[in-house]
């Protein structure tokens, strides 16, 4: 389980966990921070492609048609890193509840009141003012237990959002690893070249073969076959071409996964260091750590460097012919194939 990407979180502090009414209507709420929307909105663009992704998964194995063809390898990278997990999400949106409840924990006012209502207290009369005495007495009871009450939730918010931020990190640690090994089997297939060889084969037997039916038919003349040969020369070099095209974007992109987790995942390592060395005794630096833990997971889920490209772009120069796309399709698929196989969790 420890070395799942996202897997089961076993450390919430049960005793301040929202249920799922309570978060839905946080989520749906408006946000406290003068942004404007609701604090579901950090999530909106993370959202959209978890919903993207979920759909491609769900449609594996169908022939993937053309003018999805830079979704087939958009969304199969991205579905392969694991990044765009609902258990990610759900953590997040835990953390950002907690944020607020810990936003919301203020010791000045009960401070402030007890203080005053001793104050005065001290001027009455404990004669003449003996009912009122007694009321202000019960008050400054019920602040008193209030305050101890803050006193003891602050460190266990403190704590549950340090140990969610500890599940964000381990994750974003895998990430960067499967990615440093796909992008490593990307190079690996790239220089062997096998797969390509292949298809490139298969490119000028499909043309050997259309030769043969020809033949069937009746003669062919030299010009014709010379024309065919110049035809699959040509198509060749494109499916040659085109392939190092698709190898070039997905090793990117699993370059900029792993670059924006490993940037944000470096970020979060400091603050909870510094969070886990704090002694819970200044709630207002304790509210400032976490408000800028807060802004790098917020920013790691909402600011994608990812993804935007693709959503429903054409197929590779629709003007070619169909073949040469089909094999592009293969070999990409011979790719996913292969990362699946030696590149998937658990990731040590």
């Amino acid at each position: 389980m420890k070395e799942t990407i996202f897997g089961l979180r076993f450390s919430a502090n049960e005793s301040i966990q929202p249920t799922n009414e309570e978060l839905r209507l946080f989520l749906d709420g408006p946000r406290a921070d003068g942004k404007g929307g609701r604090h579901r909105d950090d999530l909106a663009a993370f959202d959209r492609l978890l919903q993207r992704i979920e759909a491609f998964e769900q449609k594996h194995g169908h022939v993937v048609e053309q003018p999805g063809w830079q979704e087939r390898k958009l969304l199969g990278v991205l579905a392969h890193s694991r990044f765009f997990r609902p258990s990610f999400r759900a953590a997040v949106e835990q953390f950002t509840y907690q944020v607020h409840a810990l936003e919301n924990i203020d010791l000045r006012k009960p401070t402030t009141f007890i203080r005053s209502a001793e104050e005065e207290i001290a001027k009455l009369n404990p004669k003449k003012d003996e009912a009122k005495m007694a009321r202000l007495k019960e008050l400054v009871e019920q602040r008193n237990r209030d305050l101890d009450g803050l006193r003891k939730r602050w460190p266990l918010l403190v704590k549950e959002l340090n140990d969610i931020s500890r599940y964000i990190n381990d994750g974003l640690s895998k990430i960067a690893a499967l990615c440093e090994a796909a992008i490593t089997t990307l190079v690996s297939l790239q220089v062997k070249g096998e797969k390509k060889d292949e298809l490139v084969e298969d490119l000028k037997r499909h043309y050997r073969d259309r030769v043969r039916d020809d033949l069937q038919v009746g003669p062919v003349t030299k010009e014709y076959l010379a024309q065919l040969q110049g035809e699959v020369a040509a198509l060749s070099q494109q499916l040659s071409s085109g392939v190092l095209q698709d190898f070039y974007s997905m090793t990117e992109l699993y370059e900029q996964i792993h670059d924006h987790v490993k940037q944000n995942s470096a970020r979060i390592e400091k603050l909870i260091s510094r969070i886990a060395a704090g002694k819970r005794q200044d709630l207002e630096a304790d509210k400032r750590l976490i408000r800028e833990l807060s802004g790098v997971i917020t920013g790691l889920v909402s600011r994608l460097p990812f993804g935007s490209d693709g959503e429903g772009a054409a197929g590779p120069e629709e003007q070619q012919e169909k073949i040469l796309f089909e094999k592009r399709r293969e070999m990409v698929d011979h790719v996913f194939d292969v990362l699946n196989k030696s590149v998937v969790p658990p990731v040590k």
